[in-house]
């Protein structure tokens, strides 16, 4: 999964692609899963625990793409 990340991403996209490559671990491996938790480092806020709303957000979010590259690879005739 490395070819999706790239040095210039936002926290706001990185929480998206940490979320998107626990969700697809826990699709391939049955010793993973549970509900995503996750954190934000910053060197002015130090640690901060994301609200489960924003985390439910950011997995609602990834769902309407992966739906999306299915419907692109998806076309009817």
């Amino acid at each position: 999964m490395h070819r999706f990340y790239d040095r210039r991403m936002t926290i706001k996209n990185l929480a998206s692609l940490a979320a998107y490559l626990i969700a697809e671990t826990a699709t391939q491996d049955p010793k993973v899963g549970g509900p995503i938790r996750m954190a934000q480092i910053t060197t002015e806020e130090g640690f901060k625990e994301l609200e489960e709303s924003v985390i439910v957000e950011v997995v609602k979010g990834n769902e309407e793409q992966n739906q999306k590259l299915r419907q692109f690879f998806f076309k009817e005739a």
